[in-house]
């Protein structure tokens, strides 16, 4: 008689782990060796690129300044012309200063010459002054020098009138000059200055070029002959 042997399901082997034999792994590609020496590698700085420096404006340097800040939206082109360059701004207003006063002050003693004007109720202090003035720098001169067509005596009181008027347009005068002196500054003195400056560097300039050419010249003539 044959003997069966009876079947054993493959599920059943598979389901027991005796379907295929247990794979064995080396311990280095283990998952605790692999915790135990896996290298760490420094977290990488992010360098940001290097952000652009803005300049300054002049506003902004301007608006660092309590006066500027405080003055008025229409003063503040004057302010801020006189912070920047102070020395340029107190010349142009002294000059304005000066060519207000000496333009109308011959304006008017031109014309109380020639029309016989002589206006009424002015400060007396002021054409005491003015007869002080204009008395110490004609005395010295005489009719003759004068010529015919100018009295001495008139020509002093009309002088003198003309001073009284050109101070009392001082409270004009003032803000007219503080108005134009960024103007003046801007189209006359700095032009000016800048020409100075350039003679002086091309005077400089030939001063160096003379001395180079004496150095040559001596060199030549110390220089051995053969």
């Amino acid at each position: 008689m044959m003997m069966l042997t009876p079947r054993v399901h493959l599920p059943l082997l598979r389901r027991a782990g005796c379907s295929r034999p247990p794979l064995t792994r080396p311990f280095s590609l283990s998952p605790s060796c692999l915790l135990l020496y896996k290298k760490t590698t420094p977290p990488q700085e992010t360098k940001e690129p290097p952000s652009e420096v803005k300049p300054v404006s002049n506003e902004e340097r301007l608006m660092q300044n309590k006066y500027y800040r405080r003055c008025p939206r229409f003063f503040r082109p004057y302010i801020g012309e006189f912070i920047t360059s102070p020395v340029k701004f107190g010349v142009s207003f002294v000059i304005l200063h000066e060519i207000t006063a000496i333009v109308p002050f011959i304006s008017f003693w031109y014309l109380m010459m020639k029309y016989d004007w002589i206006p009424l109720d002015l400060p007396q202090e002021f054409l005491t002054r003015g007869t002080e003035i204009i008395s110490k720098k004609l005395n010295d001169m005489d009719q003759q020098q004068l010529g015919s067509l100018f009295d001495k005596t008139k020509l002093i009181m009309s002088g003198a009138n003309a001073y009284a008027m050109t101070k009392m347009l001082l409270p004009f005068r003032v803000p007219l000059c503080f108005l134009l002196t960024p103007w003046f500054e801007r189209w006359v003195v700095n032009p000016i200055m800048r020409l100075f400056k350039r003679e002086k560097k091309q005077g400089k300039k030939e001063l160096w070029e003379m001395d180079e050419l004496k150095k040559s010249q001596k060199k030549s003539l110390e220089k051995p002959r053969l």
